[in-house]
């Protein structure tokens, strides 16, 4: 009775063996599902961008640095759904200067950067749903930007936060480095 039985086997079975054809289908489902069961989601993983060693630096025109960064990011659930959440910590290399801030996007694995051209996109088909600014400093000591709490798009199955540290410039567009872009995480 602990065997699996094909198909074929099933269909030859008399119909005075309806209890072993539903048990051999129970047995096939359940191996099916367990062999096709999806990645394990990771969420409230923790995904670090950057570090104490290596912070995105952000420079002005003579490529003197402004400020620098590093931080944390995950996808979790919260009283507020499923939310994109970065932590940072942030320095002002010229605290005379202009101040520096972390520049948070939240990219999705949705289908709407496709569709939809207020969404902006990059070549594996992650768009932005959600973008925001920690607030600014002026500290030329490390301090904590804690949860900068983005929302994550409801019709995607996957989630990874992209970083930037920035100088605000008052009378032009504000300098900011390169991006760097956490691991997907799904959820």
């Amino acid at each position: 009775m602990g065997e699996l039985l094909n198909g074929r086997q099933m269909m030859n079975m008399g119909t005075g063996n309806t209890a072993r054809r539903v048990v051999g289908g129970i047995a096939l489902v359940a191996a099916f599902t367990a062999t096709s069961a999806g990645p394990a989601h990771a969420i409230n993983t923790v995904r670090t961008w950057n570090s104490s060693s290596n912070p995105l630096i952000v420079r002005d025109d003579a490529g003197v640095s402004q400020g620098r960064g590093y931080g944390t990011w995950k996808v979790a659930q919260t009283s507020n759904g499923t939310r994109s959440l970065g932590n940072g910590q942030l320095k002002d290399d010229r605290p005379t200067g202009a101040s520096v801030y972390i520049h948070m996007r939240t990219q999705t694995n949705s289908s709407l950067c496709v569709t939809n051209p207020v969404f902006s996109c990059s070549g594996d088909n992650w768009g932005t749903t959600d973008y925001g600014d920690s607030d600014r400093t002026n500290s030329d000591r490390w301090i904590t930007i804690s949860q900068m709490s983005q929302r994550v798009n409801t019709t995607a199955s996957a989630a990874r936060g992209r970083f930037q540290v920035c100088e605000d410039r008052r009378l032009s567009p504000d300098r900011c480095t390169g991006a760097t872009v956490t691991t997907g995480d799904t959820f």
